[in-house]
């Protein structure tokens, strides 16, 4: 998503009264999480599933 876009998604998300986190990691390009794809990026990979599971532990 160009960065346009992103600040798109955070403005109608705040607008909507949704609770989110939007990140966007430098230099990690889409799919950065598949092990087996060119864009895989281990240490995006790492940040992502630290904060996916600290998030799912709060549920």
């Amino acid at each position: 998503m160009p960065p346009e876009a992103v600040a798109t998604l955070g403005r109608a998300l705040v607008a909507a009264g949704v609770e989110h986190r939007n990140e966007v990691f430098a230099g990690a390009a889409h799919g950065y999480t598949m092990s087996d794809a060119p864009t895989y990026d281990e240490t995006a990979t790492e940040r992502h599933f630290t904060a996916l599971r600290e998030l799912l532990a709060r549920l």
